[in-house]
């Protein structure tokens, strides 16, 4: 995770990201709060086996434009549009 700004308005946060950011706060806690282990370990896997993972796709999808996304590169090959202009004839 990258802290880029200083946002206190979480009205604004993806709910992707809160998910993330409270499945670790409660992994980092859950030791001194429960003294559990086990859940500490479950909490830990949710975090980087679903939730990061969810939240960065979510943001990866809103960082880029239609001109900034990496597959437009693609898209204004001439041979991947000639391609494209000929699944569109079809």
């Amino acid at each position: 995770m990258r802290y880029i700004a200083d946002e206190e308005d979480t009205s604004v946060w993806d709910p992707p990201f809160v998910e993330a950011l409270a499945t670790l706060m409660a992994a980092r806690l859950c030791i001194p709060l429960t003294s559990s282990t086990t859940a500490r370990k479950a909490l830990t896997e949710e975090y980087h086996r679903l939730a990061l993972p969810h939240a960065a796709h979510t943001n990866a999808l809103q960082s880029h434009s239609a001109d900034t996304h990496p597959l437009a590169l693609f898209r204004s090959h001439s041979a991947w549009r000639e391609r494209d202009d000929d699944w569109d004839e079809q």
